[in-house]
Parts: structure tokens; C-alpha cells; sequence
């Protein structure tokens, strides 16, 4: 199980895409909350994509810790990756929040 709240997610792997497909297509009235849907991986990425800010220009000498601490006054930070190019002068990260909200409050002061 991964996520929390609406990004709740339960995984289960069949052994044929049969048993999957009788699962997906079938109603559970002994879940009646639940919504069953074959696992899509671009979603995935999707969804991600919408929790997930791009930041630029960062200096070498700012770290992973740094960007962390100022960024989690947004929200719960899931995942944060610093890259850069070949020869750059700066790095960037990408950092991806729990929920989608968080983005909000960081455009309001930000954008």
C-alpha cells in the first residue's frame, strides 16, 4: 500500500491479465469505497507530475538538506532530486509534494 488520504493506493499483481481483467470488470460490494483500474504507469507519472515543482538556477553550494528545509513549509515532500548538466554553472531540483495543495500554496507566493 503507498500514498495516504485520496493518494491512497493498493496494489495487487495477478498472474494473468485474465484474473485481472475479471477483477477490474467486476463489482465488490464487500468494498464499496474502493475503485479498481488496471495499473497505468503514465498515470502514474501524471499524477506526480501535478505534486511536483521544477526549481532552477540553484547555486553548487545549496544542498539537498537546504532545499528541503525551505521547501516542506509548502507541504510533505516526497521526493526531492538535484541535477545538472555537463559544464553547468547551476543545478536544478525537481520536488515532488504528497498532495497537490502544496503546489498551491507555493505558487500563492511565489507565482
Amino acid at each position: 500500500m503507498t500514498g495516504s488520504g485520496e493518494a491512497k493506493r493498493l496494489i495487487i499483481h495477478f498472474h494473468t491479465a485474465e484474473a485481472r481483467d475479471l477483477c477490474v470488470s467486476s463489482t465488490h460490494p464487500e468494498f464499496p469505497d474502493l475503485i479498481f483500474h488496471a495499473h497505468d504507469p503514465r498515470q502514474l507519472r501524471s499524477n506526480e507530475d501535478q505534486r511536483a515543482i521544477q526549481v532552477t538556477d540553484i547555486p553548487f553550494f545549496i544542498k539537498k538538506d537546504n532545499l528541503m528545509a525551505y521547501f516542506k513549509k509548502f507541504g510533505n515532500i516526497t521526493s526531492c532530486r538535484l541535477f545538472s548538466r555537463p559544464n553547468a554553472k547551476v543545478q536544478q531540483a525537481r520536488i515532488v509534494y504528497d498532495h497537490a495543495d502544496s503546489i498551491a500554496r507555493f505558487t500563492d507566493q511565489w507565482a
